[in-house]
């Protein structure tokens, strides 16, 4: 079942709350995340999952948004096993594979806003089928923001310039 009917199904409407530019999702925190913040909202996820908070924030290398992107999700598995398989990764089925119910990856979007400090719209979370979507998505949201100058997840090259 598509994680908005699931919603639905349950008495959860699909609103929102009106914070972003489209009147969709959830607004992105103006000011950025500081370190003691990143690391407290991140303080349920296994000790790899922090250190690829901090390398992003030192070197905005997006291989480290992959890690934190899996992190996240492997710690709301549903199956109680904590980290995402490697084998066949881009393949990886949300609800399927992982046993990420329609709960759960609200979860997951609500700690990958406050961790990226980004907005996910309702339409984005409707796409999401695998872990390489959610990936593509977070990736896509953070560069986007980085770009525009309004990024709240400040990287500390970016900082000292």
């Amino acid at each position: 079942m598509p994680i908005d009917n699931d919603l639905q199904a349950h008495g959860i409407p699909m609103a929102t709350d009106g914070g972003s530019e489209t009147g969709k999702g959830h607004a992105r925190q103006d000011e950025s995340l500081g370190e003691d913040a990143l690391m407290h909202a991140l303080r349920r996820l296994p000790e790899a999952t922090r250190a690829a908070a901090c390398a992003f924030r030192n070197t905005g290398c997006p291989v480290q948004l992959d890690l934190m992107v899996e992190g996240i999700i492997g710690h709301y598995r549903g199956d109680g096993r904590g980290k995402v398989p490697a084998k066949d990764e881009k393949r990886l089925r949300l609800m399927e594979d992982l046993a990420v119910d329609s709960f759960t990856m609200l979860e997951i979007v609500f700690l990958a806003e406050d961790v990226f400090q980004i907005a996910i719209e309702t339409e984005d979370i409707r796409t999401l089928r695998t872990v390489e979507d959610v990936k593509r998505l977070v990736r896509a949201k953070v560069l986007s923001v980085a770009a525009d100058g309004s990024s709240g997840l400040v990287l500390a090259s970016a900082a000292r310039s």
